[in-house]
């Protein structure tokens, strides 16, 4: 008996149901390597941030105050969009405002200043892009944490995390901070800070 073959109509008709499958599961796809590259980066500049108060000697007996100039991460919103980024610095003058010329951190994957004036549609060629979480990753709401923390997350130069860097202990954490990012999807990753020993590493 002779075989069969699969008629013109048949064809297209497969092709078209392909196509659309694709069309529903790419962006899906793409959404979920967003929030694993997303979870990969703030990771890295997690640890990077500890790393450079591990090896950075900030304790001066004669500045009663050391303790504000201490290596941090903070999360903020762009003042000209709902977009949301976070910069790294060291306050080293304990101002107000973070002098982007010599406060922030240098970014290891592109050796530009891990910072943005708020400005987010307006990028300096100094400053690097990937601190653009929702531009780059689509991430919408980048702070629900298990800790009590604001936006600010700070290493002291045991590698232990502070929510911030206004008091010397008090703001030290005391139980394991697991902070969670979305995006507009509703995917997400948590990344989980260890009380004492500051161990940093993505929930799965």
């Amino acid at each position: 008996m002779p075989k069969k073959a699969f008629t013109v109509i048949e064809i297209v008709f497969i092709v078209v149901i392909m196509g659309i499958i694709g069309y529903i599961a790419t962006p899906k796809l793409l959404s979920k390597n967003n929030i694993k590259e997303a979870s990969k980066q703030v990771l890295l500049h997690m640890k990077h941030t500890q790393q450079l108060a591990l090896q950075d000697e900030l304790y001066n007996p004669n500045e009663p105050d050391w303790y504000k100039k201490r290596w941090s991460i903070q999360f903020k919103k762009c003042r000209d969009s709902d977009d949301f980024f976070y910069i790294i610095f060291s306050n080293l003058d304990k101002g107000f405002n973070i002098d982007q010329d010599d406060e922030p951190a240098t970014d290891p994957l592109n050796g530009r200043s891990l910072y943005n004036n708020g400005n987010c549609r307006t990028i300096q060629e100094k400053n690097s892009p990937n601190v653009l979480l929702t531009e780059k990753f689509d991430i919408q709401d980048t702070f629900t944490n298990t800790c009590g923390l604001g936006a600010t997350l700070t290493f002291d130069k045991l590698g232990r995390l502070h929510g911030g860097n206004k008091e010397l202990y008090s703001n030290l954490i005391t139980d394991d901070c697991n902070i969670t990012f979305y995006d507009s999807k509703d995917n997400n990753f948590t990344i989980s800070i260890k009380k004492e020993t500051g161990y940093i590493e993505i929930l799965e």
